[in-house]
């Protein structure tokens, strides 16, 4: 018997398998960066076909089988696409997702990085984050996913930086020290060898 597991989680990426599945590349609250299949998801009378678009937040239902990960269910929260006119905060997400699924290990459970990275795309979509606090947001993403990967160590000063939940707060926080989380990203970075 296979357990249902229920999770939150940002589609990455998608591309085609097979006549009419669908391989991804999913952000999950409960599991990490996980690798799934949706069977049947380009066929036009799919019900997942909608919901599993790049870039939406979804809540999905997964079991885990001799193949791997498989999406049985999925439900649209939101779309992570700006409007018309906002291509650099379009880019500022897509670029951190990218990030996000190139250093965060497959199967690696992050709920603290997640929810920050959700709560920091709402601001976004919502236009309270704009202009350079969208790549402020970004760079304390990215510090965070290199933190959590165990690629850089946290100094003190960066300790309290590390447990900010919200983005608005975090601006605040880590504008003075801005050079140096620039450098120990880019110190992490070169540290990962990825």
């Amino acid at each position: 018997m296979y357990h249902f597991h229920h999770t939150e989680a940002i589609v990455i990426a998608t591309r085609p398998l097979k006549e009419s599945d669908r391989r991804l590349r999913l952000f999950t609250r409960e599991l990490g960066v996980v690798t799934a299949t949706a069977t049947g998801v380009r066929l036009l009378q799919s019900k997942l076909r909608y919901a599993l678009q790049p870039y939406t937040l979804v809540t999905l239902v997964m079991v885990h089988g001799k193949q791997g990960w498989r999406v049985t269910n999925a439900v649209p929260r939101a779309s992570l696409f700006i409007k018309e006119g906002r291509e650099k905060s379009r880019r500022t997400i897509i670029s951190l997702l990218g990030f996000i699924a190139r250093f965060l290990p497959e199967g690696v459970a992050e709920k603290n990085l997640f929810d920050f990275v959700c709560a920091s795309f709402q601001h976004i979509l919502e236009g309270m984050i704009v202009g350079e606090d969208e790549m402020m947001v970004r760079l304390i993403c990215e510090y965070k996913t290199l933190y959590t990967c165990g690629y850089i160590a946290a100094p003190t000063s960066f300790q309290s930086l590390l447990k900010i939940e919200v983005p608005s707060d975090a601006l605040s926080f880590a504008a003075p020290i801005k050079k140096h989380l620039h450098d120990a990203v880019v110190q992490g970075v070169t540290a990962s060898h990825l």
